[in-house]
């Protein structure tokens, strides 16, 4: 097998031209995800400096003193805010702490809106409490995000028979999160992780990788490999939602 995750370009989806066109891209999308669950994607159409600026975001938020980000560290019922390096751990509280710090996000929710009675993970978001735009460049590429997601469902709904409206209809106030992550460099240790083995439960993720590397993805047949993604390239990933 190759050992390497497959390249899909979804131009032709995220900015439809000819039908053969989006078939073609529809069905390699399918591909991808259904014979890995994994693809990079490429013609995304999200222009690199949103790219950038949100990274930068990242940088401006972990380069803040941990005592200024503590200062809105998550809770029970309030999932948004300052995730402490290895304030999680994997296997139910037993082993190491992930080696990450983080910085939660979610689909921003008024106050006042009725569907919080329903969930409590909806409502509004908690920013870091810095000088820097972290608030309006996290948004930009959020909504970029957005519109990148939307084209891929349309597609994956269309390569497997579907009416795309059926999802969609699911996902008029969606739970979108977004996790602003940051993994200091450390020593190798045994049993420990940048953030352990894991799937996603939601529907789709789109990473925008940064260059260093570091993420892997088990193969069906228990191999790791790299998730090596060029510079201008998305990482996609199907969530537990939308496996069948």
């Amino acid at each position: 097998m190759s050992l390497g995750l497959p390249i899909v370009d979804i131009a032709p989806l995220v900015d439809p031209s000819s039908p053969d066109d989006v078939k073609r891209a529809a069905d390699a999308l399918y591909d991808a995800l259904s014979s890995v669950g994994f693809a990079i994607l490429t013609g995304h159409g999200v222009p690199e400096s949103t790219i950038e600026d949100m990274r930068h975001a990242v940088r401006d938020t972990f380069d803040t003193p941990r005592e200024v980000l503590a200062l809105d560290t998550v809770v029970k019922g309030n999932y948004r805010g300052y995730v402490p390096l290895g304030y999680f751990t994997p296997n139910s509280g037993k082993g190491k702490g992930d080696q990450y710090e983080a910085w939660k996000l979610h689909n921003e929710t008024s106050i006042d809106d009725p569907i919080r009675a329903e969930c409590h993970l909806y409502g509004p978001n908690v920013w870091p409490r810095i000088d820097a735009d972290v608030r309006g460049r996290v948004t930009t590429y959020w909504n970029a995000m957005t519109k990148v997601c939307d084209a891929l469902i349309v597609a994956l709904c269309s390569a497997m028979g579907i009416e795309p409206e059926r999802i969609l209809s699911a996902m008029d106030k969606p739970l979108t999160n977004m996790t602003l992550l940051n993994y200091p460099p450390t020593d190798p240790q045994p049993d420990t992780w940048g953030i352990h083995p894991h799937k996603d439960f939601n529907v789709l993720t789109i990473l925008a990788h940064d260059p260093v590397g570091g993420l892997e993805v088990r193969t069906r047949d228990d191999q790791w490999i790299d998730a090596k993604c060029p510079p201008d390239a998305l990482v996609l990933n199907v969530g537990d939602m939308l496996e069948l």
